[in-house]
């Protein structure tokens, strides 16, 4: 503090707990960072290296939703369709983007990775963010879901991702952003790494669905009809 080292005492802590907190309500991203002096070459492990840290200061990180994500969430929601936010980030963090997306509504719950487990069906589908997920978590949500009988696409652009991607009904990588092997490993790619393709492809799918019914419907009609005539001429 002012140049001067001093104890981290459990008070100090505290207050740099609360200020964490303060940054993580208004969505920002808080990373602390500290030093240690290094006597000699030995000492280069991890394990050694990250105890008995000097405490320097927070860095915190702001990265809003990208223009347009809220309509096409709203757009999805009045489709049918469920958005659910998966993260590393921290609860109070997710709760906020979540927010601004209108991913995360009153009476929603958010759960951390390790609580996934615990949650019973009715509690689970409840949820609407998934704040301070490993890999692990991921397929357990994705596996979840598809107990529920429901068609789940995953989307994702690191490593750390593969597998769920793999696992989920449709798994989409992000083309700019996305490493290797999570565009290998999903189903598809997008280019502009920008959720409103998503939402725009599903509404061209689901077009072309309706269409191919129609089509199959009336030919069904027309054969039935036919047959009808064809009989009754028989006759």
């Amino acid at each position: 503090i002012n140049g001067i080292e001093e104890t981290f005492t459990k008070k100090l802590k505290n207050l740099l707990i609360d200020k964490i907190q303060i940054r993580a309500n208004q969505g920002y991203r808080t990373l602390a960072v500290g030093y240690r002096k290094i006597e000699s070459k030995q000492e280069f492990k991890r394990e050694k290296i990250e105890n008995d840290l000097v405490f320097l200061g927070f860095v915190s990180i702001l990265d809003p939703p990208k223009p347009g994500v809220r309509a096409s969430v709203e757009e999805c929601e009045s489709a049918g369709i469920k958005i659910s936010m998966i993260t590393g980030d921290h609860p109070a963090t997710a709760k906020t983007i979540a927010a601004q997306m209108s991913i995360y509504k009153e009476g929603d719950l958010i759960v951390e990775g390790s609580e996934i487990s615990n949650l019973n069906n009715t509690d689970f589908n409840k949820v609407s963010v998934f704040a301070r997920v490993n890999p692990s978590d991921k397929e357990i949500i994705i596996k979840n879901y598809q107990l529920e009988n429901h068609i789940c696409a995953m989307t994702g652009d690191g490593i750390n991702d593969a597998l769920a991607l793999k696992l989920a009904n449709a798994g989409i990588a992000m083309g700019i952003m996305g490493t290797d092997v999570a565009k290998e490993t999903a189903d598809m790619v997008i280019s502009d790494d920008n959720f409103t393709s998503i939402v725009r492809g599903v509404k061209i799918g689901r077009g072309l669905f309706a269409r191919i019914r129609t089509i199959i419907f009336f030919f069904i009609c027309l054969n039935l009809m036919e047959s009808v005539i064809f009989f009754a001429c028989y006759i």
